[in-house]
């Protein structure tokens, strides 16, 4: 069964719109070693946050409400119905550009 995919921010769980918020805020760099379970994001210690800093071009990070509702950017989508198809999985890296997902590694089986 294909995961629904969120349309807006109003269809996210908290922890999706945690995830969310981490990224918007991160602008660029990468989120590591988030752990997924049952397709739910899961904040644990070994969660690593890493920036990136472009000299001569950063661009201050989005700051929208937490709690507003919008629509979600197609990249977001994607990464929420990726990860909400995932039963257990170690995810190794999210790169992030300009608050948005861009590419992700995903750790599964029996020792992710």
């Amino acid at each position: 069964m294909i995961p629904a995919a969120p349309s807006s921010t109003s269809n996210l769980l908290p922890a999706e719109r945690r995830l969310l918020s981490m990224m918007r805020q991160l602008g660029h760099g990468r989120i590591e070693r988030l752990q997924i379970n049952d397709g739910v994001p899961v904040f644990e210690p070994e969660l690593r946050i890493v920036k990136t800093i472009k000299f001569g071009s950063e661009r201050p990070a989005r700051e929208e409400a937490a709690a507003a509702t919008f629509t979600l950017k197609k990249q977001v989508v994607e990464l929420f119905v990726r990860l909400r198809g995932l039963k257990a999985a170690t995810v190794r890296r999210i790169e992030v550009h300009d608050g948005l997902p861009v590419l992700m590694e995903i750790e599964e089986g029996p020792h992710a």
